[in-house]
């Protein structure tokens, strides 16, 4: 679905730069095109960046910025249609060619509304609730500094092993550490079958039993064993000064700064995990992991100010165009 939306932005941005060139056309509706494209390309980023299961939740909104766009694109293909015949040869091309254009733009549009319909997305929400499987979890140690004690790689490998298990994850495999500093991946998989819902929620609980530990905040009811892990887990970071713990979505970073210990424990989002996937210097270096946490977290706080922007100015380009088309009917009432 994302692909599709690329192409559906790219092909509107050119529509709209395409028109821009060519006189009589009203520049209200090339503006609101060209905002009502931006709209859509920024709301179909921030689903993208949720976990699978959230998605649905954001069609509504990619659902009703494809229908506002397609309004525009139907008014412009009206008024490509209803153009002056061009006495040059190149001009008419053109004219061909926006015409093309347009109506692939207008297919691609009424193609994606049929995928982003509401009501099919909600059977396949109900689908992917019956559907249940193991769930694979990949896990991290990563310790960067030198000269570490074994006791104290070994206490950690045992307490998030215990974390792992509490939240129901078995052990499979393991990579062959790297050794210096220490870096090695192992593989979890779930012992019962679930729903990616319902392994969210696993994980919410597991991140909240770590920053309860770490900011010493009280311990939600019936979540005893979570805690206990959880400060197992931390209290055994306590013997390094620096490391990247990835257990499953949850990843802890810990780092000095001042000779005091600073940890932050994040949700994996996608976005997250393809930038460290790119570039794995990020699962090196607990400070400038945290660097990139940060970076994004300010991206997703702009996105969001930047989209409800966007928004207010499409409505007010539309009002705007409404009373134009209004007090143009006034002055030149049409013959009955």
């Amino acid at each position: 679905m994302e692909k599709r939306i690329e192409s559906i932005v790219r092909d509107a941005l050119l529509l709209w730069k395409e028109c821009t060139k060519v006189r009589g056309f009203d520049q209200n509706l090339l503006e609101l095109l060209h905002h009502s494209t931006i709209l859509l390309n920024s709301v179909s980023s921030e689903a993208s960046n949720l976990l699978e299961v959230e998605i649905v939740v954001d069609a509504n909104k990619i659902s009703r910025a494809l229908g506002e766009l397609k309004g525009q694109v139907e008014q412009i293909s009206e008024l490509i249609r209803n153009s002056d015949p061009q006495p040059r040869v190149a001009a008419s091309i053109k004219m061909g060619r926006l015409k093309a254009l347009a109506k692939r733009c207008l297919n691609e549009i009424t193609a994606a509304i049929d995928l982003f319909n509401p009501s099919l997305l909600r059977k396949e929400e109900i689908t992917q609730v019956e559907l249940k499987e193991k769930i694979d979890a990949f896990v991290y140690i990563g310790l960067p500094d030198e000269m570490l004690e074994y006791m104290d790689i070994e206490i950690l490998q045992e307490a998030l092993g215990d974390f792992m298990e509490v939240m129901g994850f078995e052990y499979k495999t393991e990579d062959e550490p790297v050794l210096g500093s220490f870096f090695q991946w192992f593989k979890f998989k779930s012992k019962l079958k679930c729903t990616q819902k319902e392994a969210s929620e696993i994980y919410a609980k597991g991140k909240a039993a770590l920053e309860a530990k770490y900011l010493n905040l009280p311990t939600a009811e019936g979540t005893e064993k979570y805690a206990k892990s959880a400060s197992d887990l931390i209290c055994a970071l306590g013997q390094v000064k620096r490391a990247i713990i990835r257990a499953g979505a949850i990843l802890v970073v810990k780092t000095t700064i001042k000779d005091e210990p600073y940890i932050i424990v994040e949700t994996i989002s996608p976005l997250l995990a393809q930038k460290m996937d790119e570039n794995p210097r990020f699962l090196k270096d607990p400070d400038e992991l945290i660097k990139l946490i940060d970076s994004l977290n300010s991206y997703y706080q702009m996105s969001d100010a930047g989209t409800q922007a966007m928004v207010d100015t499409s409505k007010r380009i539309s009002e705007n165009t409404n009373s134009a088309n209004e007090n143009a009917e006034a002055v030149n009432p049409v013959a009955s």
